[in-house]
């Protein structure tokens, strides 16, 4: 199934987005949208929903409704719930019409544009993030700023780091770094902020269209920073999906020497203040246990795509021997002190 996703850019959600009948609207409790009617679901945001529990729920909710195959799934809340949802929408009566309304940042940049849906699982107590999952573009996404205003410190810094790699995949220029510091601080979103959410909507929307279903490697390098972010991610209860994803970036960059890709994901990491997890350092095999489980893997392998210069991708296969021996430098250069 292919169709242009229509993106509506809002200061004000429309009345008859919360008038359908022929609808669920899941929620997440934290976008603090409440509804009167019966016809909705809601679920306290966060990682922890990506489970085939949560998503059987979900599913027996809309049978529960008599939803038809011409109704449809409003999905309002953070990158999690619009994961689970969308998943939820390709499955029910084998697809049904999909609306998102992201209420993070996070969910604006990673989790609405390119149809990827997915829930988690966890293997010798590691998670393992989006083992299953399937593609399936919204038909509708509604980006309304005013979310953003309201969002925790912590929340902020997650998605900016899914906003700065998107970013640099294109142009590191179009990254206003005063505007950034200041939502991280105030969160306040100004127009250079927002020109720059758009920009990287779009420049996903133009990757995603030349590789829908992620299958000639078009789309691989949006996953800059993802093999080891994941990593990270799985090891840790703590660490946010958008940070993860900064110190994988910020590792997987000495798979190429001297690549532009440090330089910026360094600066990024000083600029926002963040310290080193201690997941870098935990165990050899550990790290072995979540490479295998990448569900980018073939074989041995993983390709991790690196930037070596402005809109300079190289894609590197890398095993996890290779993999541990960044890991082992970049503790050395970066950690030792």
């Amino acid at each position: 199934m292919f169709f242009k996703t229509k993106v509506f850019y809002s200061s004000r959600l429309p009345t008859r987005l919360f008038q359908k009948k022929n609808a669920l609207y899941l929620i997440d409790t934290k976008s603090n949208i409440r509804l009167k009617q019966k016809n909705v679901f809601y679920l306290a945001g966060g990682e922890g929903v990506k489970k085939f529990s949560f998503l059987e729920n979900v599913l027996k909710k809309m049978l529960e409704l008599n939803i038809d195959r011409k109704g449809e799934l409003v999905v309002i809340g953070g990158g999690s719930v619009l994961d689970l949802g969308g998943l939820a929408a390709s499955l029910y009566l084998r697809g049904i019409r999909l609306t998102l309304v992201p209420t993070t940042l996070l969910s604006m940049v990673d989790a609405t544009y390119g149809g990827k849906t997915a829930i988690d699982t966890s293997i010798h107590g590691l998670l393992v993030k989006n083992s299953f999952g399937t593609f399936y573009q919204a038909h509708e996404i509604w980006i309304n700023f005013n979310f953003l205003k309201t969002l925790p410190k912590k929340e902020r810094v997650s998605g900016v780091g899914e906003l700065l790699k998107t970013l640099w995949i294109d142009n590191q220029k179009n990254a206003p770094m005063k505007s950034i510091l200041a939502f991280l601080n105030i969160g306040s979103v100004d127009r250079k902020l927002a020109k720059a959410i758009c920009a990287s909507l779009k420049i996903k929307e133009r990757i995603v269209a030349e590789d829908l279903y992620d299958k000639k490697n078009k789309r691989i390098i949006l996953n800059l920073g993802h093999t080891v972010g994941h990593i990270l991610e799985g090891l840790s209860k703590r660490l946010s999906h958008g940070e993860a994803v900064l110190w994988g970036i910020a590792v997987e960059s000495l798979l190429v020497p001297k690549s532009i890709q440090s330089k910026h994901s360094f600066q990024a990491i000083q600029a926002l203040g963040l310290k080193a997890p201690k997941e870098l350092k935990r165990s050899d095999k550990e790290w072995m246990r979540l490479f295998y489980a990448d569900k980018k893997r073939v074989k041995s392998e993983v390709l991790i795509p690196v930037l070596k210069a402005e809109k300079q991708i190289i894609i590197k296969k890398t095993n996890i021997k290779q993999l541990l021996k960044t890991k082992t430098l970049f503790l050395k250069l970066f950690c030792s002190h």
